[in-house]
């Protein structure tokens, strides 16, 4: 209990002014108790820590059932997942709908890589999530990477690979104040990167090239205050970095970004139609 109050404190002092004490301060999860093994589809119900025993192969089950779209739902808060070096693989990545890991309502989820997940509509989905942590995770093959929705809240996401995905790498649709550090979105459909219709995002320190549309682009509803800063963004089909003209209030430095054709550093600002 003294780690997990610890990490509660840690935490609670998230704020884009803070990532880099949060990194130092975040403790590692407590080795006190041995992880519950996982080796199939589940919900997790219970608080504790649980790591993947084997690769995982989801297969739908009637729509009536709640486990119809989910290999892995977490139902509870105070949660560490180990992916333990295993791949979770779906049925088709080729629509959205189910998902490889899904937390709802939730708050300190801790999800660890080294693991993959594939085939899935998206690979994570935080709908409502608070102060929980993702790391070193790779979403590849599914028609969403990462998806942050609907008022998340204080997440971390770091050193996460978003690669190959049908649509964006990392989608945040609604989400606010949440960090963003070291991750890798590239060769995607779409955007690497997808701030919508949200505030106050850090998106730091991440490598989006390749990607059929943006590296990063901010834009779609109230899309403010978001610090976009020493990122990598080349060869992506329509431009490194994009801003909409709705997307205001953002600090954007240090940035090194290139358009698909062969251009100097490219910040634009249009007002397309952005699917998320």
């Amino acid at each position: 209990m003294k780690k997990r109050a610890l990490k509660t404190t840690a935490r609670a002092a998230f704020g884009l002014t803070t990532l880099t004490a949060l990194l130092l301060v975040l403790p590692q999860t407590s080795q006190s108790s041995q992880p519950i093994d996982i080796n199939g589809c589940t919900t997790i119900n219970s608080p504790g820590q649980y790591r993947l025993a084997a690769d995982l192969t989801f297969n739908p089950g009637p729509a009536s059932l709640p486990s119809s779209s989910t290999c892995i739902t977490i139902g509870a808060s105070n949660v560490d997942l180990n992916l333990n070096g295993h791949t979770i693989t779906g049925p088709s990545g080729g629509g959205d709908g189910t998902a490889g890991i899904s937390v709802t309502s939730k708050t300190m989820v801790d999800i660890k890589g080294p693991g993959v997940i594939s085939g899935f509509g998206r690979g994570i989905d935080f709908d409502a999530v608070t102060s929980s942590d993702v790391k070193q995770v790779t979403a590849t093959g599914n028609f969403f990477g990462f998806v942050v929705n609907n008022n998340s809240v204080g997440n971390l996401f770091r050193e996460n690979t978003a690669t190959g995905n049908a649509q964006h790498g990392f989608t945040l649709n609604g989400a606010h104040n949440n960090g963003f550090l070291n991750n890798v979105a590239s060769n995607n459909g779409a955007e690497g990167i997808l701030l919508f219709a949200g505030s106050g995002n850090q998106v730091k320190g991440n490598t989006t090239n390749g990607n059929g549309q943006d590296g990063i682009l901010s834009g779609g509803g109230v899309s403010t205050g978001h610090s976009i800063k020493d990122n990598t963004a080349s060869g992506n089909g329509v431009s490194g970095i994009r801003l909409l003209a709705g997307s205001t209030g953002n600090n954007v430095k240090g940035n090194t970004a290139q358009s698909g054709s062969v251009t100097p550093a490219d910040f634009r600002t249009r007002a397309p139609t952005v699917s998320a």
